[in-house]
């Protein structure tokens, strides 16, 4: 259907010499200009009622007429196909003697194991994407762009100040969530016609899922090397005790697990989602919460503490905080002038010290020896001063979200292992689900 008579006939032309050399050809079409072509033809009528079946030109002289075209007529309404389907009977009876012995169906051999599956499933899927050049590099390119818009904003000052650091190790936690939701969010809602049809054939979701997982999880640790690096190009941490191998590593385990755990997320969203539209407009509402719930922008209490939780990007903050040892960094305001007024401070009781001193009697010196003397209720006078401030007049709020210690580190990456778990184990759940309701 919607051939041009040229091609149509030379299409049925090469089925019926697939025919002739010994396969068979079964073609359901509406097109009846070089049915000739064709050894057998059956006409169905409503119901799927046969009217019809034999040779082509047997066909024309049962319905009384030169043409096909107009069998379609003769056929359309039920009472005429039941008359033509009594003809039928009439011109070809039912012989009652079995045509064929039933044999036993052959016992079917088992399809692929999931072993066999996965390394297939995951070369196609890498095949797929490194063809996609365009979409490859943009990917990828993303990745030291967005590093060094955020070490360009720093201005060298990450790792030197507390604020300054919470500021950019935050943008960092943020940029490698968008990263991995994007590499994911339309993956598997693109491909569900496919993913139909080869489940019906025997694939494997949980292999077909970690294919995906496998390969996007090598294109998040890929953008993650860059990300680090470029970053950690212009703001070197300094140098000092670390958790675990040095500070350079921790922060690059810390956003490969954050972009790999919003990876496994963007998985999820696209199976829930019906189409590639969808999905990515989902992806902007994500991330918000990535920013509210995270600790840095909002102070978190109550209900929102416990949400927060869940947040990917709080568990990355907290762990690429514990790496920079933020509760050890000073604040900005430190070193700067303050002014401190002249007043009167009364005091109500104080002890001075009287220094040793010497005392001429009489042509002969006496010394007094030195002695604390207490004063009380008297008042003093202090100048106008100017002072810096620092840690003990300003001293840094201590936060339990970034305690440098490694089981402190380790709970966060464990968290955001497990939440990659969950999100893939969904997947592979929902989309069983879907199949067998279809």
């Amino acid at each position: 259907s919607g051939l041009d008579p040229g091609i149509e006939r030379s299409l049925m032309q090469k089925l019926a010499e697939m025919a002739r050399n010994g396969c068979t050809i079964v073609l359901v079409t509406h097109t009846t200009l070089n049915l000739h072509l064709c050894s057998q033809v059956v006409f169905l009528g409503p119901g799927g009622k046969v009217c019809f079946a034999g040779p082509p030109e047997e066909a024309l002289s049962f319905f009384g007429t030169n043409d096909f075209v107009p069998i379609y007529s003769k056929i359309a309404s039920e009472s005429d196909a039941a008359a033509w389907v009594g003809r039928v009977a009439l011109l070809h009876p039912i012989d009652s003697s079995p045509a064929y012995t039933i044999r036993q169906r052959p016992a079917q051999k088992p399809g692929p194991s999931f072993l066999d599956q996965l390394p297939t499933l995951s070369r196609r899927y890498l095949r797929l994407i490194l063809n996609d050049r365009q979409r490859l590099l943009l990917l990828l390119l993303q990745a030291p762009a967005l590093a060094l818009l955020i070490a360009l904003v720093a201005g060298g000052n990450c790792f030197r100040i507390c604020e300054d650091t919470k500021s950019c190790l935050f943008a960092l936690s943020c940029a490698a969530f968008w990263m991995g939701m994007l590499d994911a969010v339309q993956e598997i809602c693109k491909e569900r016609v496919i993913l139909k049809r080869e489940y019906a054939g025997g694939m494997k979701l949980s292999a077909y899922v970690l294919s995906k997982v496998l390969v996007l999880g090598a294109l998040c640790f890929v953008q993650a090397l860059m990300t680090a690096g470029v970053f950690l190009l212009f703001n070197r941490p300094p140098g000092g005790s670390s958790l675990f191998v040095s500070t350079e590593v921790e922060l690059f385990i810390t956003l490969f697990l954050l972009t790999f755990s919003a990876m496994c997320l963007g998985l999820f969203v696209s199976t829930l989602a019906k189409n590639s539209d969808r999905a990515i407009a989902l992806a902007p509402v994500l991330i918000m919460p990535q920013v509210l719930f995270s600790g840095v922008v909002f102070e978190l209490k109550d209900l929102a503490h416990a949400v927060s939780t869940f947040v990917h990007c709080r568990l990355g903050m907290e762990a690429l905080g514990t790496s920079a040892k933020i509760n050890d960094l000073p604040l900005k305001l430190y070193g700067e002038e303050i002014t401190v007024p002249a007043g009167s401070q009364h005091i109500d009781e104080a002890t001075v010290t009287v220094p040793e001193t010497s005392v001429d009697v009489g042509g002969q010196e006496v010394v007094v020896p030195a002695e604390d003397r207490t004063l009380e209720n008297f008042d003093v006078n202090v100048p106008e001063q100017t002072r810096q401030i620092d840690a003990d007049m300003f001293p840094p709020d201590y936060d339990e979200a970034y305690q440098f210690t490694l089981q402190h580190l380790t709970s966060d990456w464990g968290v955001l292992l497990l939440f990659s778990v969950v999100c893939v184990g969904s997947c592979i759940l929902i989309l069983r689900r879907d199949e067998r309701v279809k």
